[in-house]
């Protein structure tokens, strides 16, 4: 029943989608739905004359849409919210294998790394400031700072440029790959074999 709502991005991971969970929202237009979503509860869209939804081919929401007469549209990565999960990417950091919690993402066919998973493995000290959504990242008496939707980092105060601008997708602070160029380490991607190498 909420009226301001106007678009949704189910996080990856999410596995159902409740009944009656975005009910009678008349200007929802755009849901972007990740295959992790392999359930719906009955109505879980019902009432949004607006309402597209964004999926995968092979995605249940498929069904419903059909089901329900919701317009459906299929979806990749860059059709998707532009954002893509990257599954089974290993991140090799000096010769080791890092085990990591949240994952890589495609964004506008850029890679992008979780902020503080992949920095604090290098040694840095991370921090967060939510009111200027800002991430901090020292190290060796150098702190850098990353502001949610600018594609600048300051070092001690020094503006550098980034390729693209950092994010905030699902609570995670994600930054392009080249990133950590800027703390003097090398970093490698391999599409081929979803690899990421860093060495310093």
């Amino acid at each position: 029943g909420c009226s301001s709502l106007t678009e949704v991005t189910i996080p990856y991971g999410v596995k159902e989608i409740e009944k009656y969970a975005f009910i009678n929202c008349p200007n929802l237009e755009r849901v972007y739905i990740p295959d992790t979503v392999v359930k719906y509860g009955e109505s879980c869209f019902y009432g949004n004359p607006k309402l597209t939804i964004y999926a995968g081919e092979n995605s249940c929401m498929r069904t419903y849409a059909e089901s329900d007469g919701v317009n459906f549209v299929q979806a990749n990565g860059e059709q998707n919210n532009q954002i893509d999960v990257l599954n089974d990417v290993k991140v090799i950091i000096n010769g080791t294998e890092l085990i990591y919690k949240y994952p890589v993402i495609m964004k506008n066919s850029m890679t992008f790394i979780p902020l503080r998973t992949i920095f604090e493995a290098v040694g840095c000290v991370v921090g967060w400031d939510g009111d200027l959504k800002c991430a901090t990242v020292s190290k060796d008496g150098v702190r850098y700072e990353f502001y949610i939707g600018s594609s600048d980092v300051y070092a001690n105060g020094k503006r550098e440029t980034l390729a693209m601008p950092t994010s905030l997708v699902c609570g995670n602070t994600m930054v392009h790959i080249r990133a950590v160029e800027k703390l003097g380490m090398s970093v490698e991607w391999d599409g081929s074999t979803k690899t990421i190498t860093i060495s310093y």
